[in-house]
């Protein structure tokens, strides 16, 4: 390759990398998201009294955990007295609530995440849906650094701007944590003994915490008392998952069945198993990784129905 030839592939490469950004960006995807994770912790923090949100024990008798030099610089919750906590609760709840209407992403989203860290470093009972909604609330935190909009659900950021650029690897690192959460839990729940044998769900219908909930027992209870009706729901959450992780690397048009998939998937676990915040965790994710994939497969056949 000759110098000039050279030369003009390097300065023609961000143009290229723009317009493929344009076609792998959905904006308003990205605001769906932060406006997902955030109503997951808003609707935790609301719905849970500060007496469990920061439970009192013998390893945390304030009800906090402060114990890193990095949270106990930081963290909104180790900077409060504890007589302060519902306070701080409240606080953190408005600027979730802001953050969801869309309003400054640049600077919600440095709130969002930071809030989001100052709950899920510091309480001693978040879920695994509260620590996915951290990962993702940092994922888009580049990307609302370079978002000078007032209001995230207008007009979209110029086309030549770098939002762009920094949206698509934001969406790719979206991909690659639901790559990492769909098939390693596929792939770790063949080494527990009731999942491999087909019995998982029988357990789970059962639980007294996350199990189905009583005016479903009576139902659930007959049908999970048939032993190829438990072994194929069984089964079928782990090919399921399975499928989620591996759609990572398909074509756009099995990105948006996954989306879909994925997004009943989660909406039957919250309405059966009461996992509420997690599923707005989960569909943030999965409007990171599949929303385009999703919202080009409507469009085409919107497109494809007015041909016809």
């Amino acid at each position: 390759m000759s110098p000039r030839i050279h030369f003009v592939w390097l300065t023609r490469w961000p143009d290229r990398l723009l317009n493929w950004s344009h076609n792998f960006v959905w904006p308003r995807g990205l605001v769906l998201v932060r406006s997902l994770v955030a109503t997951g912790t808003a609707v935790t923090l609301a719905a849970t009294p500060i007496n469990t949100l920061f439970y009192r024990s013998k390893n945390f008798p304030n009800g906090i955990i402060c114990s890193d030099g990095m949270v106990n610089t930081i963290s909104l919750f180790c900077r409060l007295d504890s007589s302060y906590l519902v306070l701080g609760k409240l606080a953190v709840i408005a600027v979730l609530l802001v953050a969801i209407s869309g309003y400054s992403p640049r600077i919600m989203g440095i709130l969002h995440w930071y809030v989001t860290f100052s709950f899920v470093s510091t309480s001693p009972v978040p879920d695994g849906g509260d620590h996915l909604a951290l990962v993702i609330a940092t994922l888009i935190l580049p990307v609302s650094l370079v978002d000078s909009r007032r209001w995230a659900w207008g007009d979209d950021p110029p086309s030549s701007s770098s939002w762009w650029i920094v949206a698509s690897f934001t969406q790719l690192a979206g991909l690659i944590q639901t790559l990492f959460v769909y098939f390693h839990s596929s792939i770790a729940k063949f080494g527990v003994e009731e999942w491999a044998d087909g019995t998982a769900l029988w357990y789970w219908s059962r639980q007294n915490v996350f199990g189905f909930p009583g005016y479903l027992r009576e139902i659930t209870d007959k049908i999970f008392s048939l032993g190829w009706v438990v072994g194929s729901f069984t089964y079928g959450v782990l090919v399921l998952e399975f499928y989620l992780g591996l759609s990572v690397f398909m074509r756009w048009q099995w990105k948006a069945v996954a989306f879909v998939l994925g997004i009943l998937f989660h909406l039957i676990i919250a309405l059966t198993l009461g996992l509420i915040s997690f599923a707005f965790s989960a569909w943030g994710l999965l409007v990171l990784a599949f929303g385009y994939a999703f919202r080009q497969s409507l469009m085409y056949r919107v497109a494809s129905s007015y041909k016809d």
